[in-house]
C-alpha cells in the first residue's frame, strides 16, 4: 500500500508538510480571529502572550514547510524518473509544471 503512494519516506514528507500547513493556517486564524475576541479579565491579561504564541507557532510551521521543500521535490522527481536517470532535469520539469 505504501509503495503505491511513493514509499514510506514520501508519505512521511507529505504528512509533515500537511501538518505544518494546517498548523500555520490554524496559528494565523487563532492569532487573528480568536485572540482578539477573547473575553474576560484573565484572558485580557494573557492576550499578548497568546498572540506571541500563535505567531511563533506559525513561524515554526512555515519554517518546516520551507525546509521540507527540496527533499519533497527530490522525492517527487524520483517518483517520476526511471532508475539511474539524473534527478535535476526532472526536478526542473516538476517546478515548471502547472501543478
Amino acid at each position: 500500500m505504501l509503495e503505491g503512494a511513493g514509499g514510506l519516506l514520501t508519505v512521511v514528507f507529505r504528512f509533515v508538510v500537511l501538518a505544518a500547513t494546517t498548523g500555520a493556517v490554524g496559528a494565523w486564524c487563532f492569532g487573528r480571529l480568536v485572540v482578539p475576541s477573547v473575553a474576560g479579565e484573565a484572558a485580557a491579561r494573557h492576550r499578548r502572550d497568546l498572540a506571541q504564541l500563535a505567531g511563533r507557532a506559525g513561524m515554526i510551521c512555515a519554517a518546516v514547510i520551507v525546509f521540507a521543500f527540496v527533499p519533497r521535490l527530490m522525492l517527487q522527481a524520483r517518483a517520476l524518473n526511471d532508475p539511474g536517470d539524473p534527478l535535476w532535469p526532472t526536478m526542473m520539469a516538476v517546478l515548471s509544471g502547472r501543478w
